[in-house]
């Protein structure tokens, strides 16, 4: 506790978005979030039922903040507004360090999306823009969820 479900382990329920590495590349990020019908959704397992606080891993350019973005499992559901966090670009010191080496990670904004009451078992959660009032709604790394009380 928490736990993060990470872009990458999201696989094939992406709708309408691209890894911005590819495939392959453990640590990637979802990006070109420019559609409402665009989704990205994880298959968990609940062992603990309870209420479990929501957060978003992900970067917003200034120009684009203000997207409504819910999330959602289980019937239960919760919503925020981006803000701008635009994060920063970072090499690993393992890496090239010339400015266009092509492996890089970022930095990311932990974006509190409120809280969902989730049952024990199996069950999808979801991430969907409700608006996009720019150009993207956001680049997502991934959602951490933390265990607050039992139900």
């Amino acid at each position: 506790n928490p736990v993060t479900l990470h872009a990458a382990q999201a696989g094939a329920q992406v709708r309408e978005l691209k890894y911005d590495h590819g495939p392959g590349f453990a640590l990637d990020w979802l990006t070109g979030w420019t559609s409402l019908h665009a989704r990205a959704a994880w298959s968990v397992e609940v062992v603990t039922p309870g209420e479990y606080a929501v957060e978003l891993l992900c970067n917003v350019r200034e120009e684009d903040a203000g997207a409504r973005i819910r999330v959602s499992a289980a019937g239960s559901s919760a919503e925020a507004v981006t803000r701008p966090f635009p994060g920063e670009r970072i090499v690993p010191p393992n890496r090239d360090r010339r400015e266009d080496a092509s492996m890089y990670l970022r930095t990311w904004d932990r974006l509190f999306v409120g809280t969902l009451k989730l049952r024990a078992g199996s069950t999808t959660l979801a991430v969907e823009a409700l608006a996009i009032p720019g150009r993207e709604a956001m680049t997502l790394n991934g959602v951490t969820l933390k265990y607050v009380r039992g139900p």
